[in-house]
This record gives C-alpha cells, sequence and structure tokens, in this order.
C-alpha cells in the first residue's frame, strides 16, 4: 500500500503537478522583460530595475532571456558583483558556454575576499565542477569552504543579518551532500542534505523577510530542490517509501514558496525515477518526456547537463517498455 500510495498523493492525476503560470501572468512577466533603463537613475536604482527584470526571467524560468538581462546588468554596472556571479552561473549551466561561465566564477575566486562571497563561490564551483566531473577540483573548494564558514559562524549576528551566512551554510550541506552522492557514500550523502533541509527551514522562518524577495526566490527554490535531492539519496539507498514521502513533502514546498511548474523539473525527474522503480515504465516515461519539453522551452540546448539527465530518463524509460527503435533514434539525438 505504502508504494501505490503515490498515486494519490504526490500525482493524483498519474504525474505530479505544481501550480501552473496563467497566461496573464506570463504576458505581464514579458512586458516587464520590455521595460528599457530609464536614463539619469543612480546606481541603486539601476541595480533595481534589472532585479526586477531577473525576478521576471526568473519566474518564466527563461534562460536566454535571463542571460540578456544578465549581460545588459554586467554592462551597465561592471563593479556589481550580483550580475558578474550570476551570469557566471548561467553560463555554466548552459554548457556551450560553460568555459566562459566558469572564466567568471574563477575570476570572482580570485577576486573576492568578503566573506560570505568567498564561502558561497567555492560552494557554488564545487557543485559545478561535480557537474563537469572535475571531483579534485569539487573536494578542494569545499574543503576551503568548510574551513570558512567555521571561522564565520564564530561571528555573533543579529537575525536580520543572519540570511547570507545561513544561505551559505544551507549551500554548502547541499553540495556536501551532492559530492558523497557522487562517491556512493549515501549515508553521509543523506545525514548533509538533513543539515541543508534544517538549514531551509530556519532561513524561511526567520531570516528570508529581511531580504528582497529577488533574493529569496533564489534561496527558497534551493530548499525546495533540496527536499527532491533527499528523496534521491533515500531511493538510492532502497528506501522507496520514505523517498515518496520527502517527494510529496518537497512538492507542498515548492507550492508554498509560490514557485510553479517551470521550477520543478527535479522534482518530475525524480518522480519518474521513482515510477521506473516501481516498474511504472509508461508513466516514467510520460513525466521524463514533460520535463524534456520544460528544458527545451527554457532556452536551454541539447548538449547541458539539464538536457542530458532528461533524457537518459527518457531513454530508461523506453529501454523497460521494450521500446528499442524510439530508444535508439533518442540516443542517436545524443551524438
Amino acid at each position: 500500500a505504502a508504494l501505490n500510495c503515490i498515486t494519490q498523493a504526490v500525482c493524483a492525476q498519474e504525474l505530479p503537478s505544481g501550480a501552473q503560470m496563467t497566461p496573464a501572468a506570463e504576458a505581464q512577466l514579458r512586458d516587464v522583460l520590455k521595460q528599457a533603463l530609464p536614463a539619469g537613475l543612480a546606481d541603486k536604482d539601476v541595480a533595481l530595475h534589472y532585479q526586477k527584470l531577473e525576478e521576471a526571467t526568473f519566474k518564466l524560468n527563461d534562460r536566454n532571456e535571463r542571460e540578456r538581462v544578465l549581460r545588459d546588468w554586467y554592462r551597465a554596472q561592471p563593479k556589481n558583483l550580483a550580475p558578474r556571479w550570476n551570469l557566471g552561473m548561467l553560463l555554466i549551466e548552459k554548457g556551450s558556454a560553460a568555459p566562459e561561465g566558469f572564466g567568471i566564477m574563477e575570476g570572482i575566486y580570485q577576486d573576492t575576499k568578503e566573506p560570505i562571497a568567498a564561502m558561497r563561490v567555492r560552494i557554488k564551483l564545487a557543485e559545478s565542477y561535480l557537474e563537469y566531473g572535475k571531483y579534485q577540483n569539487a573536494q578542494r573548494m569545499l574543503s576551503e569552504a568548510q574551513v570558512l564558514i567555521a571561522e564565520d559562524m564564530k561571528r555573533q549576528r543579529p537575525p536580520e543579518g543572519r540570511y547570507w551566512p545561513v544561505r551559505a551554510q544551507m549551500e554548502f550541506a547541499i553540495a556536501q551532500a551532492r559530492h558523497f552522492q557522487y562517491q556512493g557514500r549515501y549515508g553521509e550523502a543523506l545525514k548533509f542534505s538533513q543539515q541543508a533541509l534544517a538549514k531551509g527551514v530556519e532561513l524561511a522562518s526567520s531570516h528570508d523577510r529581511y531580504v528582497s524577495q529577488w533574493l529569496a526566490n533564489f534561496s527558497r527554490s534551493n530548499h525546495a530542490n533540496a527536499a527532491v535531492s533527499h528523496a534521491m539519496i533515500q531511493m538510492q539507498m532502497g528506501a522507496t517509501s520514505d523517498a515518496e514521502e520527502s517527494l510529496r513533502s518537497a512538492l507542498a514546498l515548492f507550492k508554498s514558496y509560490g514557485l510553479t511548474d517551470q521550477h520543478l523539473w527535479h522534482l518530475y525527474r525524480t518522480t519518474a525515477d521513482l515510477y521506473f522503480i516501481q516498474g511504472r515504465f509508461q508513466d516514467s516515461l510520460d513525466t521524463a518526456n514533460k520535463v524534456k519539453a520544460m528544458v527545451v522551452a527554457s532556452g536551454l540546448k541539447e548538449n547541458t547537463a539539464q538536457s542530458l539527465w532528461t533524457v537518459n530518463r527518457v531513454v530508461r524509460a523506453l529501454a523497460g517498455l521494450e521500446r528499442w527503435q524510439d530508444l535508439v533514434a533518442q540516443t542517436d539525438q545524443l551524438d
């Protein structure tokens, strides 16, 4: 019964569903993206203009528009760390532009002396190195970040000053869990994953009210996706019913944060994994194809990590269904 309850819980209509963005809401966000930078603004107001535009691209999950906005912002404010950082991370994710993205982030790593940014750039580089199979680089970044976090935890800060250090602690735990996951050390991965979820709860309940919606969006999305990663680790450990429960919790978290379907790729892919384990190959295929369409719609190309992770699920489900010709056609696309 426990294994079947996902059909009523995570996916009452066969597929799990996040909140849908209405056409009117999408049109409104597209209008925001047409706003030109007014002349004569003070530096602070230039940053606020671009933050508003970037927030619109985040809600739409439109990678191409986000790149355009971030490049414009970086040109307008070359000394502002925010557009430089966000552009670097986006380009790494885009695959084809990864060398430029790594160049930007490694430049920040060399330049940055500010304690929080120094911690976080190491964490973000560690995650990116893991995705590109550079495990020794990732380990070095995590070790350096751990030392900086330990030093920072000795500092006393009021509640309104704790958003960034707690966010860095959450991100470190997420990256460390992923590192152990890649090594097949699932017990240790689960321990760090639990720490990440606890930090995410602390952020949402106590600290993210002190920062802009633009910043809170990023940390909330990270927290919700960490809940999905937790389910993935549980599946790898064979704890399938625990994984179902975690996926349900993750879906509730996405909804509570107001994050729409466009942000649920990781949740849907992990649900496809769960269906596959349960022998529900058609459901697994349908879910993987849903994500595939969403990744394409976001503007990411076929050679990116997001695309490859998704196509791997499609290929595996086709093998489960013994649809060999379709499988060959799918793998030909990968070449």
